[in-house]
């Protein structure tokens, strides 16, 4: 069953700030970035992401809690599942 969800900020010295959204390898679909009180739709998968981003996903709970952990850094994308140190 399909979930949408608001996924959280791209913290401060994340390894996804600075690289594209496609660097994310999530199951996730993301449907849109808010960015600095903007919404940017359908983003292209080369966009740029930075600190303070926001992503709004659309996907199984799995992949959207998934999604979630890998911007908070617990896990790196493509479905790894080793803690970052």
């Amino acid at each position: 069953m399909a979930r949408s969800g608001t996924g959280s900020p791209i913290p401060a010295g994340s390894d996804y700030d600075g690289r594209p959204l496609d660097s994310l390898g999530t199951d996730a679909a993301v449907v849109a970035i808010l960015r600095d009180g903007h919404r940017i739709l359908n983003p292209d998968m080369r966009r740029t992401l930075r600190y303070g981003d926001t992503l709004v996903t659309v996907g199984t709970r799995t992949a959207i809690d998934h999604l979630g952990r890998v911007i908070a850094g617990y896990v790196t994308g493509g479905g790894a599942t080793t803690r970052k140190a």
